[in-house]
């Protein structure tokens, strides 16, 4: 997730923007829970934000 905390002035927190992640940190490198798919397979996942 990142904001826009950074920026100044009316720009700041003007934005927010979310990037689902499909595996943990570093997956390429422990192959933990990464999903690896053959040519012409295909893999849906959904995702949503609520507030709670």
């Amino acid at each position: 997730m990142f904001t826009a905390d950074t920026l100044p002035g009316q720009e700041r927190r003007a934005s927010l923007a979310i990037e689902p992640m499909t595996c943990p940190p570093d997956a390429f490198n422990s192959g933990r829970d990464l999903a690896v798919l053959e040519p012409g397979r295909s893999l849906e996942l959904v995702w949503g934000v609520r507030r709670i």
